[in-house]
């Protein structure tokens, strides 16, 4: 896959090495300058997982210089293992022309409905610090687009979000709510309440579409998780941790689309495990 991906192998992917195989692995020894056996050392493996980690991350996040690419820091993150074809959960912070960001198997948005104020900014920290420690960057998970569905903070500054993205520290959140993008929140919350969708509440609220392009389309279906009564970061911390686990890992409920019937499933569990419906589901006129 990797080989494929930087251009080393043109042929198909079926899993088998063969001469192919064997060739492509010494085209990618040659361009290491190193001998051509057609074996790749494990130090030769680890660099090769760098460089498609690296155009990965470069595919998220495509206006980062290769200066920036190039730093220590940014290097040592993207020393990351690759398995073709699982779906991952992701999260992103996203400026203010990622969305919908259409490449992602699937797309959620955490929507506050306004900016963080002295009387409600620690819980808006705690919720993106349990946001941050529940879900893993999508820059850093060495894998396609395609085969994540991703979840975003949406920040108006779109130096800042890649910022924000590569650091990746638990710091983050203070700048990430200082710079909360409430531009593209406001849109997602009017299109999931043109839907039908009920978001009265004080918010935030995670909602999501499959596929990212069906986002603003009358007839898309909309799901939303309320977190209006989270008061505490244990609270937050185990519905994003269901959102994960529940959502974003199960490639079935939305990989082609959202299927209405297990939708269903999850928000009966989900209220089985805490007693109210925090889980819904909304779809669009026809």
């Amino acid at each position: 896959m990797q080989l494929g991906d930087l251009q080393f192998y043109t042929g198909s992917i079926d899993g088998v090495q063969g001469s192919a195989t064997t060739a492509a692995i010494k085209k990618f020894q040659m361009a290491l300058r190193t001998k051509a056996t057609g074996v790749l050392t494990s130090a030769q493996e680890d660099e090769l997982n760098r460089r498609f980690a690296m155009r990965v991350f470069a595919t998220i996040a495509a206006d980062i210089p290769d200066d920036v690419l190039q730093r220590p820091e940014v290097l040592g993150k993207l020393k990351v293992s690759y398995a073709p074809g699982e779906i991952s959960a992701s999260r992103l912070f996203a400026g203010p022309d990622d969305y919908p960001p259409i490449d992602f198997a699937a797309y959620g948005i955490v929507a506050f409905k306004a900016h963080a104020t002295s009387r409600d900014r620690d819980r808006h920290i705690m919720i993106c610090e349990a946001y941050v420690a529940s879900i893993r960057s999508a820059a850093q998970l060495g894998r396609l687009k395609s085969e994540q569905m991703v979840t975003v903070w949406p920040i108006r500054s779109a130096p800042v979000a890649v910022d924000l993205t590569i650091s990746d520290s638990d710091r983050n959140c203070n700048r990430a709510v200082d710079q909360y993008g409430n531009i593209n929140a406001d849109r997602a919350l009017r299109e999931a309440r043109a839907a039908g969708a009920d978001v009265n509440g004080i918010g935030p609220y995670l909602l999501a579409w499959s596929p990212p392009a069906k986002k603003g389309e009358p007839d898309a279906v909309v799901l939303i998780a309320d977190l209006s009564d989270v008061r505490n970061y244990e609270q937050a911390l185990q519905i994003m941790s269901d959102w994960v686990r529940d959502i974003e890992r199960d490639p079935h409920l939305w990989s082609r689309g959202w299927t209405l019937d297990a939708i269903r499933l999850k928000m009966q569990r989900w209220v089985d495990r805490r007693g109210t419906q925090l889980l819904t589901a909304v779809a669009g006129a026809n």
